[in-house]
């Protein structure tokens, strides 16, 4: 199997994977060299690996053992290791090309860049910008399977969807008008604002 790695979007090289007993063996090849630094991670939905860095003539090979499943991105990113690692896939159904994730209090932190922050209009009121790396992002918090939290109700709100109430006459004719409408004429007693 084979997987193209991807640097902020840009396809870089390519990750050849093997499989050996419960070990994966990776050979990496970069095609798109450069002195700069750069670390090779592969993924499986919200998991990231480091597997180390390219030498110069951009190749890296590697072996990881246990990954929960079979590695469906591979991306390359000159930041250091540490808490937060690049990371490439899709949240609720929208593909996004280059973040960096962090797990942590029983969720996921996703900190996006704007031109990927600007793919969740609804969401975006609801992040948190962060600077890491010296770059600002926004941060997004996911529940621990990587899904959007869902909105909470107001505490007044109810949800009648599984009720089933049955509709009675009453339910069925309009309000009656306020007493001082204006509608009716002289001598129409119900047309008091005093009644």
């Amino acid at each position: 199997m084979e997987l193209t790695v991807y640097e902020r979007g840009t396809p870089v090289g390519t990750a050849r994977l093997e499989r050996d007993g419960i070990f994966w063996n990776f050979f990496c090849e970069m095609t798109d060299l450069t002195e700069q630094i750069r670390r090779v991670y592969v993924g499986t939905a919200w998991d990231v690996f480091y597997l180390g860095i390219p030498d110069a003539a951009g190749k890296l090979s590697a072996k990881r053992r246990h990954l929960p499943a079979k590695p469906t991105f591979a991306v390359a990113a000159p930041y250091p290791r540490g808490d937060w690692l690049p990371w490439r896939g899709t949240v609720d159904g929208v593909s996004v090309e280059t973040a960096l994730l962090c797990r942590e209090d029983g969720g996921i932190r996703l900190l996006l860049p704007p031109e990927e922050a600007v793919k969740f209009p609804a969401w975006l009121e609801k992040t948190e910008k962060k600077t890491v790396f010296d770059t600002e992002f926004a941060m997004l918090s996911l529940t621990e399977d990587g899904r959007l939290p869902q909105e909470e109700k107001d505490k007044g709100e109810e949800n009648h969807e599984e009720e089933n109430t049955v509709s009675t006459f009453n339910d069925l004719l309009p309000a009656d008008p306020p007493a001082d409408d204006g509608i009716g004429g002289e001598g129409w007693e119900t047309d008091r604002p005093d009644l």
